[in-house]
């Protein structure tokens, strides 16, 4: 999964439909926070859906577009091609030329791309065996079919929210955990932990050094979030100043020899950017030079 998952979280709270269903009415019985989490998510999975598009539910043939959903929401992720072929002679090259001859089919394959696509995001975030996939189903069907939302929006982005800050703490709990196992890494200050890949030579640098090197960035899910590698690909990188990067840095850096390769797990408190709201990120590092 290549994407920052915040981007996605943001992206699931902040859509509304234009035409909204009726909300915290009588609807479903709903029990749980299992859930009503599972439910929230597949409410806000139809509303994406339909705000992307630009394509009122109404245009859809409705009951192959939930079919297409509820009957590929399982573990096995498959989209084919022969369905990105209906769903193009369905809305056509800029997906506002709407062809109702395929419309039966083109919206069971539009259900279909957005299950595999739900099932992308909280398989790779390793989510998914916390929600209840019926009741994710139930809340993308009474979206399409206007039924009303017993949830209330500000509870189903509380619910969200919840769900997936718990999700990143336990994950990144498992990922400390097992840093912390490895016999070539070390815990200095500030809760911050470092991994030895291949041991370097000659001296180290000062927590002011001006050092060339690369980096891995990565999430406790494991998502790329960025690489220097590929910015240089035939010369070595510049010289940057540790003082003016992450303040952990300054900690960390003192511990790695040059023309070494490392991983440095750093606390959020040792990162303080906004942009990366875990309680840890990951820094593959390798080192050619320091002055």
């Amino acid at each position: 999964m290549k994407i920052l998952f915040l981007t996605i979280l943001i992206g699931i709270l902040s859509v509304s439909c234009k035409e909204k269903n009726q909300e915290g009415k009588k609807g479903r019985p709903i029990k749980g926070i299992k859930d009503s989490i599972s439910y929230s998510l597949g409410v806000s999975q139809a509303e994406t859906m339909l705000k992307k598009t630009k394509i009122d539910a109404r245009d859809f043939s409705q009951i192959d577009l939930i079919n297409g959903f509820k009957e590929n929401l399982h573990s096995r992720l498959i989209f084919d091609s022969v369905c990105k072929d209906q769903i193009a002679l369905f809305i056509g090259k800029n997906g506002q030329n709407l062809n109702s001859n395929y419309a039966k089919k083109g919206s069971y394959c539009i259900g279909k791309f957005n299950a595999h696509n739900f099932l992308t995001i909280w398989t790779n975030s390793r989510g998914i065996n916390r929600l209840n996939l019926k009741k994710v189903g139930e809340g993308f069907e009474d979206v399409i079919s206007k039924k009303i939302i017993p949830i209330t929006e500000n509870r189903r982005n509380e619910l969200v929210k919840n769900y997936y800050e718990n999700l990143v703490d336990d994950i990144t709990k498992i990922m400390i955990d097992s840093v912390k196992l490895k016999k070539n890494c070390i815990k200095i200050e500030n809760d911050i932990y470092i991994q030895t890949i291949k041991k370097g030579i000659g001296s180290f640098p000062n927590d002011s050094a001006e050092v060339m090197f690369d980096i891995i960035l990565t999430s406790p899910f494991n998502d790329t979030l960025d690489n220097t590698f590929k910015n240089f690909p035939n010369k070595k990188p510049p010289f940057f100043n540790i003082k003016r990067m992450y303040p952990g840095w300054s900690y960390a850096f003192p511990y790695l020899q040059k023309e070494g390769i490392y991983r440095v797990y750093m606390p959020f408190e040792m990162v303080e950017d906004s942009r990366l709201p875990f309680p840890y990120i990951c820094f593959y590092i390798e080192i050619f030079d320091f002055k």
